[in-house]
């Protein structure tokens, strides 16, 4: 059944591509939506390098969105999803100038999954220029997002996706066991 699926999607890549797209780019811009799974079950389809492209040129062009809407209506929104507690946090940090795109890089380290959404959402509360965040965001995308788009690729090509599953719905789990801890 799942050899018919993938062959399905494969015949259909005019509309799979683009729907895998927006549901990365919505992941981001609504961040309770987990569109890094939908590019990262893209692999068996397309292989690991197309999959991971989709999945940073989604980020790329929903941070930019998420970051514009941010600007103008970050602190309601933040607010809103996030919390009080987070806006607050986020209101008093202070970067040095010369540190920005480190900083942003560091965060997006350091935050995986809702707090990278997080760190999108709340980057022009922290007064990061666009292009330093961008840029710093996006570099440390590359370092942490890449080699999981790659080994997923390797597993699924040994044939060992089934080992893939177990960590897939463990991680879908982790997120909604744990979202309590860091949000409110």
């Amino acid at each position: 059944m799942l050899l018919e699926l993938i062959a399905f999607l494969q015949s259909n890549l005019f509309v799979y591509l683009p729907a895998i797209f927006v549901a990365k780019m919505l992941g981001l811009i609504i961040p309770l939506v987990p569109g890094g799974l939908f590019t990262l079950t893209a692999i068996p389809v397309i292989g690991w390098l197309p999959a991971y492209l989709i999945d940073i040129s989604g980020s790329f062009v929903a941070a930019n969105i998420a970051y514009s809407i941010s600007a103008r209506y970050g602190t309601k929104i933040i607010g809103r999803i996030f919390g009080q507690k987070i806006l607050t946090k986020l209101a008093s940090i202070k970067i040095k100038p010369t540190r920005e795109v480190e900083t942003s890089f560091m965060l997006r380290l350091a935050g995986t999954g809702m707090l990278s959404d997080a760190l999108i959402w709340g980057a022009p509360l922290l007064r990061l220029p666009r292009w330093k965040f961008m840029l710093g965001y996006h570099l440390a995308h590359l370092i942490t997002t890449a080699p999981l788009f790659y080994l997923t690729g390797q597993a699924v090509s040994l044939n060992q996706a089934a080992y893939l599953i177990p960590i897939a719905l463990a991680s879908i789990l982790l997120l909604f066991v744990l979202k309590g801890r860091y949000f409110e």
